[in-house]
């Protein structure tokens, strides 16, 4: 991504880019490494330009929980991620779904339970071996969702990233096979951190959703809009003020404050204290374009 002299060029369009931030692992402190990401000039797409060789040590233990029953899933996780099938089927009522970084399975298990016949790519082991087994969804194990994308021969009606996308390597590719793969009028429908947030512009470096190293790139509001209208994909919506973006402002100040204390019974005060200032702070994360993430519903012309 750089060439290690002055100028560091952007992966996507070529363009001159700029530093944007540097920062270690903020989030899980798996090592001291700092990590530089930068800003295109010309695209505003934000990158990193010294990734880890080795990234999935940054996903060793709790990053995907793992559920051991159906029962456990369906009365746990599913209900605070109802609002995910209802923004999926707000644009497309059934057909073939596949989601991509699929996790521990429970949007999954709701687009089962809506009628919808599900399929999954997820880097987890035994994630996959869960939805295979449990869930009974056709679900793939890979490092590589693009490459898996690039072989199918299958046809879907949805394609879905729930805040997956940004850790993948060039997002694009993965867009430009979703298309591919999309029936006609088929639906692209991802969630992603908002780069331009009134969070990251007062938090900085510091600022939760950066992620490094496994945020990738950011993809800001406008970029989506341009590739979109380069693949003829419709924008139906894409909004910072659905029920999942909204929450993660709120996610935003738990984990700042939460991290103030290193004792574990300060823990939970600490981060329902955060909650409560996101709350407060609502009237400005709320407004459009502003909150710490985005929904996207890109439709392929029918």
């Amino acid at each position: 991504m750089s060439n290690g002299a002055a100028r560091t060029v952007c992966p996507y369009c070529g363009g001159d880019a700029v530093i944007s931030v540097s920062a270690p692992d903020i989030n899980r402190r798996i090592t001291p490494v700092v990590f530089h990401q930068w800003r295109c000039k010309r695209c505003q797409l934000r990158f990193v330009v010294n990734p880890p060789e080795n990234l999935g040590q940054y996903y060793e233990g709790e990053y995907n929980h793992l559920w051991t029953t159906l029962a456990d899933l369906d009365t746990i996780a599913v209900p605070h991620e109802r609002f995910k099938i209802d923004i999926l089927r707000s644009a497309k009522k059934s057909g073939k779904l596949l989601e991509i970084g699929a996790s521990n399975g429970a949007f999954c298990r709701m687009a089962q339970q809506a009628g919808f016949d599900v399929h999954a790519i997820e880097l987890n082991q035994a994630c996959v071996d869960f939805m295979n087994n449990v869930i009974g969804v056709h679900a793939i194990q890979s490092v590589d969702p693009a490459a898996v994308l690039e072989v199918s021969t299958d046809t879907y009606d949805a394609i879905c990233l729930w805040h997956t996308i940004e850790h993948l390597q060039e997002p694009w590719r993965i867009i430009d096979l979703a298309v591919a793969r999309l029936a006609p009028d088929g639906i692209l429908l991802f969630a992603a951190p908002n780069p331009d947030a009134w969070q990251a512009r007062l938090l900085g470096a510091r600022w939760v959703h950066h992620d490094m190293p496994r945020h990738l790139f950011l993809l800001p509001i406008s970029w989506i809009r341009d590739v979109a209208r380069k693949k003829n994909l419709l924008v139906e919506d894409i909004t910072t003020r659905d029920e999942g973006s909204l929450f993660w402002n709120r996610f935003t100040w738990a984990l700042i404050m939460r991290s103030w204390s290193s004792k574990e019974r300060w823990h939970t005060r600490l981060w329902n204290l955060g909650m409560f200032v996101g709350r407060l702070l609502q009237p400005w994360e709320s407004r459009p374009g502003k909150g710490s993430a985005y929904t996207a519903i890109l439709r392929k012309p029918g």
